[in-house]
């Protein structure tokens, strides 16, 4: 069994927590003001998917790093200011959840474009289960903005729940290029993809 190693790197003005498992990374979280708040966010999600990381802020398993996961921290506060990014070659591998409902999730999740949004409902019909369940999955995502869990609404067009709030949320949406009503929270439905449309879309997720 390998360790769990948690780092952070520094994006311009704000931090990326990354967590890896061996070589296949864990979890991240979305750049973050500080190293605190990155390391904080990486432990909740890590202990939410029943990983358990070093809980010691001085552990030599917590590193401040550049070098060899630059690239992977670069990609994310990229992706995080809405601009395009090539799924391949990805600069990682991520570790499959042991959950198959929950994998299965995330890869159609994956499948939705930049600049479109997918409803709630329209996972759920391509996944085979129902909204609620595709909800709860996606609040336990430990890769967003690599897997983009913020381009899932309500069926009523408003962006809904996001694990770093909604107006994170709207915002990373309208960098992509969606239209988004900042005073209510309300996506433009031109941006809305199908569930027949993510039924011939290919999963990209890097397993």
């Amino acid at each position: 069994m390998y360790p769990v190693i948690l780092r952070t790197i520094r994006t311009r003005d704000r931090y990326v927590g990354l967590a890896f498992y061996g070589n296949l990374l864990a979890a991240n979280t979305i750049p973050l003001p500080s190293r605190e708040e990155a390391l904080l966010e990486l432990r909740a999600s890590l202990s939410a998917s029943g990983i358990h990381p070093p809980s010691n802020p001085s552990s030599p398993l917590v590193q401040d790093v550049g070098g060899d996961v630059s690239q992977l921290g670069s990609m994310i506060y990229r992706l995080f200011m809405g601009e395009e990014v090539s799924p391949s070659p990805a600069p990682v591998v991520l570790l499959k959840p042991d959950n198959d409902l929950t994998a299965r999730v995330l890869e159609v999740v994956a499948r939705i474009p930049r600049g479109r949004v997918a409803t709630y409902s329209a996972v759920a019909e391509v996944v085979g289960t129902s909204p609620r369940v595709v909800g709860n999955k996606l609040a336990l995502n430990p890769f967003p903005l690599i897997i983009p869990c913020h381009r899932v609404i309500r069926s009523d067009l408003f962006v809904g729940n996001y694990g770093y709030g909604a107006l994170v949320k709207g915002g990373i949406l309208e960098r992509e290029g969606v239209t988004v009503d900042v005073p209510s929270g309300k996506v433009s439905r031109s941006a809305l993809i199908s569930s027949s449309e993510l039924l011939r879309l290919k999963s990209s997720v890097p397993w």
